[in-house]
């Protein structure tokens, strides 16, 4: 029993912590606008100071933050808004703690003048003021589908007012010029971007957002290097608007505090699943050893306190966007603070926006895009088939969770028990990253060789794109074997080319991409109304799977690849035909810009919505 001491003790240190963490409340909420003074508005005369700068003798005019200290992002910000070419200010490993003036900005009186009146404070309601897109997105250059939606939302972006700045928070500058990946963008992703207006900011502490620098609890190691990443971008220049491309949700809260400045967050995947939890649990069941358990149970703590966080970090965002069906279903679970609240007639609720797949451009030639009478895009029914060879084409990086040793194994239980014309060939095309990658392949190689299919696989490394058409034109079947993708861009790509899809029935390729599409009204259909009429690709699952059960609807994978061989001309095209339809009309860049614009706007109305909370100061700035 609790002695009246003690409980005297207990409640006096309970006064205490309330007392405290109310103050601490007051404090941050009273300084809060002083914060946002301090990220926005530049030092007293800062226009004298730019100028002394100008009209010094030294060849190059620079402000440095040996000078300027914490209110260089502040100066840089008015400098972007009144330069002829914001691009000349972007920094990298070398700069970034100068601001170089350029030429054409200050060559003479005049020049400056002009310069220094479109850098001035402009009231929320000018229609002359500018915004500045920041995105945050430190490896900008790498090339995969969460570049393209970044690179295609910058580009949208731009194009929608030429008083809009995109601004890229990157560490890539480092290794790469500004044009060089520009130059990159336009190669991959076959975008023309506005490249004046294009302003890459360096961030010299990627390496904490790096999964390898943390040796332990690296979820939390990656979130807490979120944070200070993400400071280190504002006070380099801080944004109108906060665009998170990548997926760094452990920031949110501390930019909406510090710079009270819509928020957009697209997430491709949940930094942490609630399935992972479950996962511990069956695990726990399963251990026999002391030491085993404790570790579990120790790590079921550590995740399910870090999931608690997570789900609140929701509360701060203004425009939740995901990828696909999948991930909503997840962030719906976990991000249960978003709070709904209507700001400038907008409700805050999450949304799908699918990525851009580019299928506009990977529709074949033999297909005509045509609208039928409501408008909507489909196409024109050539017959194609008979130009196709019976190759399963695999388009995968090559890793070991893109699981190609299942497909090799189906594919040989497949060619054991094929009796039909022909000889089916598979063919697996992926990308390798390093040695342990070129390992894996070989490994891959073995087993197909051990399989007897030495005649019947091909495995083809690093193909350049004019390779990787070459076998979207002339096979038959894309093969997609991953467990839980959460999109499958690689399936959008294959039903955009012709090929009818055999992937895993499971997240994207199940519920946002192969799926029962109405022909005639250009309209997808109930997964659970999927029939030989309206279907657009097989599903299989795989005695592999963690989550496999026994009796299941779904065949095994070497059956559809039987199924899919057995199909007649008509009933391939018509898969094909419907496939094609249903990618193009969902994943085109055409539907990503038009929807991306709504939400431009939306954040447009949120700036204003937050600019007029602020104080009379702050909201010039």
């Amino acid at each position: 029993m609790v002695s009246p001491e003690t409980k005297e003790t207990l409640e006096n240190l309970g006064k205490v912590v309330f007392t405290a963490t109310l103050l601490i409340g007051v404090i941050l909420y009273s300084i809060g606008p002083v914060l946002n003074r301090f990220f926005f508005v530049p030092s007293l005369h800062y226009k004298q100071k730019i100028i002394k700068v100008i009209k010094s003798n030294k060849a190059t005019k620079r402000l440095s933050k040996k000078r300027l200290g914490v209110k260089l992002g502040a100066y840089r910000r008015r400098i972007l808004f009144g330069a002829k070419n914001p691009s000349a200010y972007s920094t990298n490993d070398t700069d970034y703690n100068f601001i170089r003036l350029q030429d054409e900005d200050i060559k003479d009186e005049a020049t400056y003048n002009e310069f220094f009146g479109e850098m001035s404070a402009r009231r929320v309601d000018d229609d002359d003021r500018k915004l500045i897109f920041g995105f945050f997105h430190p490896y900008c250059n790498a090339g995969g589908g969460g570049e393209r939606v970044l690179w295609q939302a910058v580009y949208q972006t731009l194009k929608l007012s030429s008083r809009h700045i995109a601004v890229i928070y990157t560490a890539d500058t480092k290794d790469a010029t500004p044009e060089e990946i520009i130059a990159n963008v336009s190669k991959r992703f076959n975008l023309k971007l506005q490249t004046s207006r294009v302003v890459f900011i360096y961030l010299n502490n990627r390496r904490f957002v790096d999964g390898n620098y943390w040796k332990r609890f690296t979820l939390l190691g990656q979130a807490l290097g979120s944070i200070i990443l993400s400071l280190e971008a504002c006070l380099a220049l801080p944004p109108d608007v906060w665009v998170d491309t990548m997926g760094y949700p452990f920031a949110y809260p501390i930019i909406s505090y510090l710079l009270k400045i819509p928020i957009l967050s697209y997430t491709h995947f949940p930094v942490i699943q609630s399935d992972m939890l479950h996962k511990l649990v069956v695990q726990l069941r399963g251990s026999s050893g002391t030491v085993s358990k404790l570790k579990i149970i120790g790590k079921w703590i550590y995740w399910r306190i870090f999931i608690t966080v997570y789900s609140l970090v929701g509360y701060f965002i203004d425009v939740p966007l995901c990828n696909g069906t999948w991930t909503y279903n997840h962030l719906n679970k976990i991000w249960w603070a978003i709070n709904g609240e209507s700001k400038n007639e907008h409700q805050v609720r999450m949304k799908i926006l699918y990525p851009p797949c580019s299928t506009e451009t990977l529709v074949d030639g033999q297909d005509k895009e045509i609208e039928n009478e409501d408008g909507v895009l489909c196409l024109s029914e050539d017959d194609e088939s008979s130009e196709r060879q019976d190759i399963f084409l695999c388009l995968a990086q090559f890793r070991p969770e893109k699981r190609h040793s299942i497909i090799i194994k189906e594919f040989s239980k497949f060619i054991k028990s094929y009796k039909g014309d022909g000889e089916p060939k598979l063919v697996l095309i992926g990308s390798i990253r390093d040695d342990r990658d070129r390992e894996f392949v070989q490994t891959l190689r073995a087993l197909a060789s051990s399989l007897g299919l030495d005649e019947h696989v091909e495995f083809i490394l690093d193909a350049p794109f004019e390779t990787v058409k070459e076998y979207f034109q002339k096979s038959s079947f894309g093969i997609n074997a991953m467990w839980n993708e959460h999109f499958g861009i690689a399936v959008v790509e294959t039903m955009a080319s012709g090929l009818i899809p055999i992937s895993h029935a499971s997240a994207g390729p199940y519920l946002d991409i192969a799926v029962p599409w109405d022909y005639k009204k250009s309209c997808q259909l109930k997964i659970s109304e999927t029939n030989d009429s309206n279907r657009t690709g097989f599903f299989f699952k795989s005695s592999e799977d963690p989550d496999f059960e026994t009796q299941g609807e779904f065949k095994e994978l070497h059956q559809c690849f039987s199924e899919a061989m057995g199909l007649s001309n008509e009933e391939a095209m018509g898969m094909r035909t419907r496939g094609k339809a249903c990618v193009l009309n969902k994943f085109s860049n055409a539907k990503f810009d038009g929807q991306w614009s709504e939400y431009v706007e939306v954040l447009k109305n949120y700036d204003v919505y937050y600019r007029e909370r602020k104080g009379k100061v702050e909201q010039l700035y």
